[in-house]
């Protein structure tokens, strides 16, 4: 099983950032973009790539994994598809493997034997889907629809709809 640990590149790119002085203030500025260009090679080449939670649940790597094509494994119990951007156009559910974190914390090794269950043939269907809606979520794709979905996001909102009630 191809995956990419996601979270290592975080904390290699902090280890490449150098401090620079900029009008006598002290900048902290990535040296190269190396580490974030081998990060979507080895996005591109895995089948899964590991989504431990954000802050918010999610982290901006689920977008990036989408872009490389690889299936994202989420390891957050509280997300839902539905609680992500561009719900309402992309299955998300249909192409991420969701693993529990209480049984990853327990044993890590559990969300492997998942993955190492999943046959060839629903890897495959996860990955097509995945292509099909790319240009959903992905702002770069030469076809992107992106903008399109975050200004229908925003506009399905409860409070969008109550202050165009209001206005009305």
């Amino acid at each position: 099983v191809a995956a990419a640990a996601v979270g290592a590149a975080g904390a290699a790119a902090a280890a490449a950032a150098t401090a620079v002085k900029l009008d006598g203030k002290k900048d902290w500025r990535f040296a190269s973009t190396a580490v974030f260009e081998q990060t979507a090679r080895e996005m591109a080449s895995s089948v899964f790539c590991l989504m431990p939670a954000g802050d918010n649940g999610i982290r901006s790597l689920m977008y990036s994994a989408v872009a490389a094509g690889c299936l994202p494994v989420i390891l957050c119990d509280q997300l839902t598809a539905k609680s992500l951007p561009f719900s309402v156009a992309v299955p998300w559910a249909s192409f991420w493997v969701k693993a529990s974190s209480r049984d990853f914390v327990k044993d890590a090794a559990s969300v492997l034997r998942t993955l190492r269950s999943i046959n060839s043939s629903e890897i495959l269907h996860k990955q097509r889907v995945m292509a099909q809606h790319r240009a959903d979520v992905v702002y770069s794709h030469r076809e992107s629809r992106a903008g399109t979905n975050f200004i229908r996001d925003a506009a399905s909102t409860k409070c969008y709809r109550e202050r165009a009630k209001r206005a009305a």
